[in-house]
């Protein structure tokens, strides 16, 4: 067991499918298009992890399933891209290399600066956040207006628009009777 342990190496995962309420199948992104999936068993992930999330973790791959070494870190969907592109930034930096670095590379950026991911994710989803912000056009405002007129004939109008819904009566009769 620990010959197996002493091969335990950090990679992006990609849920498959659940197995069971302890085991799901998952595929190592980094090990190429071709990679089968692999049984990975552990409770606690298997309890909360649904098909297609994305967990980069430390992972020991025994003969019949894998299992995680500590804990996995949650990426989301749309964060993948950026967070891969800034790990290979970072693995090419750190390495010194003069191509996209390759799966095995990454890895190794991965395990000398898993600390860094942690923070990496929790920066891309803070900027995706504000990204989302900045593009929704919110603008806050209010509007005060005074009746002018007949209150019956203002709350007829009123209840004749279609941009407008009914609601509790009481504060209407209470602006009727002024």
């Amino acid at each position: 067991m620990s010959e197996y342990r002493c091969r335990s190496f950090p990679t992006l995962l990609e849920v498959e499918r659940p197995e069971d309420g302890q085991s799901v199948w998952v595929r190592d992104l980094w090990a190429g298009p071709d990679s089968a999936a692999f049984l990975l068993v552990d409770r606690v992930a298997a309890k909360e992890l649904v098909r297609f999330d994305l967990v980069i973790s430390w992972v020991t791959r025994y003969p019949h399933f894998a299992r995680f070494v500590g804990g996995g870190l949650h990426l989301a969907q749309d964060l993948q891209e950026a967070f891969e592109d800034e790990w290979r930034a970072l693995a090419r930096e750190e390495l010194n290399l003069k191509r996209k670095p390759t799966a095995d590379q990454m890895r190794s950026a991965l395990a000398s600066d898993f600390d860094y991911a942690h923070e990496l994710i929790a920066d891309l989803g803070a900027d995706a956040r504000r990204a989302i912000l900045r593009n929704a056009d919110l603008q806050v405002c209010s509007a005060f207006s005074r009746i002018a007129g007949p209150a019956p004939a203002v709350l007829d109008r009123i209840a004749s628009c279609p941009e407008f819904e009914a609601c509790d009566t009481n504060g209407l009769s209470s602006l009727s009777q002024r």
